[in-house]
């Protein structure tokens, strides 16, 4: 399966006559994907045998952003890590060490497992920026994480797709769904909606491009609210049956008008309401969501929004709308989230969970809340950790506060090992540099 994502196109690898990859694609007989293969897939060996490539370890040789790093061997380079994470342990105590990874990919199992195993609770979630801010805003809201029913498997098929935040012509789709299956449930669709800041490719296949300004998403919802409970456009048989607290939602839409979203997201009323209006009178509707969504200023509130939309127009839970994964029969599936004995919390004692970094203060955050380890290597409160390990993640570019994080692996931090394809801002920081 391809990793480019969250590895739902299996794919068929092409080798020479030595055995050596030369192609991939997508293989016609995967249940997910059909034969297609997005572009980052496809990319594969141009990315294996880039020769901007690390290939073997990297000891800093210079002060800290230099530049200067020496080539070593591999047990040279675990030794040093091992000897260095050990003396902070016995010297401070574990929960001194910290692992931040990026998003989920198939180390997620090892790196928390790992961090664990030494005794600190110090996982660095990514969780607060990708994701996590609606699969949590879903937990709270819904009990659940919607997804958008694009293969019909229940026996229907989107009347109307709304893509929000998510270019999956060109980069595939969100929550594990393959883009060339939304691209065809956009063919089958009555209308397409598109609202991006951009004109991608998804958006110019759209009946609507609500293009509205970076980071305004959430006022765009709070006034497709306004038109739907505000014109009588709900689904009444499902909100009267499933939902709570509709009275206090249309009170609370009530000021959030077209008119008063316009001038904030610069898309036009009359083309809100038409969106609005046509998503409500779609049977089913999908709303497509992604990371858009999860990297703009108000991404937990958004996430809540637009579940709610889901919601009081009938699309939580139906064919072809918003719909629920679950295992099938017979087949026990959980997540590392879900089974917290394959990340090795049964390693941490209660105390030492308490000693977590932003312990008791992020209770939906799945593991160290990423903006607060940063800052207590500044502060050293409630301490300062003193080594880190940073797996498949470049927190100088993708952190809230890249500034932050700079001083940190600059300043404060004693020893920072990096594992990357690349040398990245994050690793050229780094004493240690792991391909």
């Amino acid at each position: 399966s391809c990793r480019g994502c969250h590895g739902v196109c299996q794919v068929l690898v092409h080798r020479d006559a030595h055995g050596r990859p030369v192609k991939v694609t997508g293989d016609p007989d995967s249940p997910t994907s059909r034969g297609y293969l997005c572009p980052k897939g496809a990319a594969a060996i141009e990315q294996a045998n880039h020769p901007d490539r690390l290939y073997t370890p990297l000891r800093r040789t210079g002060p800290r952003g230099s530049g200067r790093f020496e080539p070593i061997g591999w047990d040279e380079a675990l030794d040093l890590m091992a000897r260095t994470f050990d003396a902070v342990r016995r010297e401070s105590g574990p929960e001194y060490l910290a692992l931040c990874q990026g998003t989920g990919r198939p180390y997620t199992e090892f790196t928390g497992r790992f961090i664990h195993a030494l005794g600190s609770p110090n996982f660095v979630s990514p969780g607060h920026n990708c994701f996590l801010p609606r699969n949590i805003a879903s937990a709270i809201t819904v009990g659940w994480l919607p997804v958008a029913d694009v293969y019909g498997r229940g026996g229907a098929t989107p009347a109307c797709v709304f893509v929000f935040g998510c270019n999956s012509m060109e980069f595939g789709a969100a929550d594990g769904l393959c883009g060339d299956m939304v691209r065809r449930a956009m063919d089958r669709a009555d209308v397409v909606v598109v609202a991006d800041p951009r004109r991608t490719k998804t958006a110019a296949r759209a009946d609507l491009h609500l293009q509205l300004r970076p980071g305004t998403e959430g006022a765009l919802v709070l006034a497709l609210l306004h038109v739907v409970i505000g014109q009588e456009l709900y689904d009444r048989e499902f909100v009267a049956r499933h939902c709570l607290g509709f009275e206090e939602l249309a009170a609370h839409v009530r000021p959030f008008s077209p008119d008063w979203a316009a001038p904030i997201t610069r898309v036009a009323a009359a083309d809100i309401t038409r969106a609005a209006r046509t998503f409500a009178a779609a049977k089913p509707a999908c709303l497509l969501w992604g990371n858009g969504i999860d990297t703009s200023v108000n991404a937990f509130q958004t996430g809540r929004a637009m579940l709610l939309l889901m919601a009081v127009t009938g699309n939580l839970d139906v064919p072809g709308g918003m719909v629920r994964w679950v295992p099938p029969a017979g087949v026990r599936c959980k997540s590392p989230q879900q089974d917290k004995s394959v990340l090795g919390m049964q390693f941490l004692s209660p105390e030492q969970k308490a000693r977590m970094i932003g312990a008791g203060r992020f209770p939906f955050c799945p593991g160290c809340h990423q903006p607060s380890f940063w800052q207590a290597c500044l502060t050293g409160q409630p301490y300062r950790p003193r080594a880190v390990w940073l797996v498949g993640t470049n927190p100088l570019l993708t952190a809230t506060r890249g500034d932050v994080v700079a001083t940190a692996l600059r300043d404060h931090l004693e020893f920072t090992v990096v594992s990357d394809l690349f040398m990245t801002p994050t690793a050229e920081l780094a004493d240690l540099v792991l391909p």
